[in-house]
Parts: structure tokens; C-alpha cells; sequence
């Protein structure tokens, strides 16, 4: 399976990150030390992407090490989902990386901006050091380009509400929905509501508590339009009486 893009936040930091997903998940909070500041070891992983947010890795768990060692892709996460890494070390992400505690974050929270920009070991300047955020020179071309290939894609492939359509070559079902879905991912980029014959699907029609269409539960799908083919794809009956 090749490289992931996936949205990576945590308290302190946001931005876009390739992943290889055939890394066990203790390798990936490896990776992620870098990108967010957080100690492997108290890295709890929360992934973003189906019905509800899944905790991947929480390293206070009892199985813990049997967690870690799974891979990234046993998950099965969609490109651009969101993962969320977050500090169970006891303090809070942004006041590790200041190095202080809540004395620290109440000054820096009183301290006028264009001071605290100029500063030194803050939370602004790691994420400066790192290109990270705002400071990353790439991250805004890389969303946009993310945004034009799937609108590139649903107009390509002819992509209509109303219209029977096929995901990755195996499930079918009918489009019900074509536009942003926040709770997914803040990038802009569309996504295709699918209302499948079967329930191979992970919702209802709707994401965290927000209904994007009416179907039965496990009858919702939402997939980026680079999976979806549309056509005459009518529905299957099995053949036994």
C-alpha cells in the first residue's frame, strides 16, 4: 500500500503528513515525535474518518503493546482523515513545548501578540522551526491540489446526486450526497455520500452527529470521488430461492 496522507492535530499543532501505513502504530508515534512534540511513549492516537473517532493507541492501556504492534493500515484510513495525537503525560501539549506549566500558558495568553511572536521557545516558534501550520511552505498548495483533484474527479466521472454508482469495484449503491464534510477533514475538499444496496457501510447518512442523508444504519458510506464510478450499475440479487 503506498504512502497515506493524513491530516495529523494535536493541542499544539496541525498540518499534512505522508505516512507509510505498513508501520506498526508505536512506529508511527516514532514518527509523529517530530510533527507534534509529544513524546512517543505518551502519544494516545485517536483516528478520524468513519461514523465515530477511534482510539487506535492509548499507551496507558493494558494491551497496549499488543495495540502497538499494529499496523497503521489495519485501520483502514481514508486519505486525508484526520489522526489526532494526544498528551497523556499529565500536562497539556502546549505547555510542554513552552517548558512550564499553567503559569506559563496564563503569561502567554496575557502577553500582547506582536511580543509573543518575537519570542523564543514558544509554542509559534517550534512550530516556525518545524514548518508546521501556517509556516509550512507546502501545506496550502498541497490542500489546494487535494481539493482540484476531487473536484477535477467528480466532474470527470459524471458524479450526480440520484445516480447508481459503484466504490472501488465492489460495493454498490446510489450517490446521496457531493460536497465538504468538516468533521472528516477542514481541507475543502468534497466528498461523495453513497446509500449502499447492502450494509457494508459504517453509517447512517450521518458523521459525528450531523446527518448528510437518510439511510439505514450500516447502509452509509463516505469516500473520496477518485473511488466512486457511476454508470449502470443495478443492484444485485442473490440467485437461490
Amino acid at each position: 500500500m503506498p504512502d497515506i496522507s493524513l491530516f495529523i492535530t494535536s493541542d499544539a499543532t496541525s498540518g499534512e503528513r505522508r505516512l507509510d501505513p505498513s508501520l506498526s502504530l508505536v512506529q508511527i508515534t516514532q514518527k509523529l515525535e517530530s510533527v507534534t512534540g509529544i513524546s512517543p511513549s505518551y502519544q494516545k492516537l485517536t483516528l478520524y474518518g468513519g461514523s465515530q473517532p477511534t482510539v487506535i493507541y492509548d499507551p496507558r492501556a493494558p494491551d497496549a503493546s499488543v495495540a502497538g504492534s499494529k499496523t497503521l493500515e489495519s485501520f483502514n484510513p481514508q486519505h486525508l482523515a484526520r489522526l489526532h495525537v494526544s498528551d497523556t503525560s499529565g500536562k497539556t501539549s502546549v505547555a510542554e513545548l513552552v517548558g512550564g506549566g499553567q503559569e506559563d500558558l496564563d503569561s502567554r495568553y496575557q502577553m500582547p501578540q506582536t511580543e509573543y511572536e518575537t519570542k523564543s521557545d514558544t509554542v509559534l516558534d517550534w512550530k516556525r522551526k518545524n514548518q508546521l501550520g501556517r509556516f509550512d511552505p507546502n501545506a496550502k498548495e498541497r490542500l489546494d491540489k487535494s481539493v482540484e483533484e476531487a473536484q477535477e474527479a467528480i466532474e470527470s466521472r459524471g458524479i450526480k446526486l440520484g445516480l447508481r454508482c459503484e466504490i472501488n469495484g465492489s460495493k454498490r449503491g446510489v450517490v446521496r450526497y457531493i460536497g465538504e464534510i468538516p468533521e472528516i477533514t477542514d481541507s475543502g475538499a468534497p466528498w461523495i455520500g453513497v446509500e449502499l444496496d447492502e450494509p457494508l457501510g459504517k453509517n447512517d447518512g450521518t458523521v459525528k452527529g450531523k446527518r448528510y442523508f437518510q439511510c439505514k444504519d450500516k447502509f452509509g458510506s463516505f469516500v473520496k470521488p477518485q473511488a466512486v464510478e457511476v454508470g449502470d450499475f443495478p443492484e444485485e440479487f442473490d440467485d437461490e430461492i
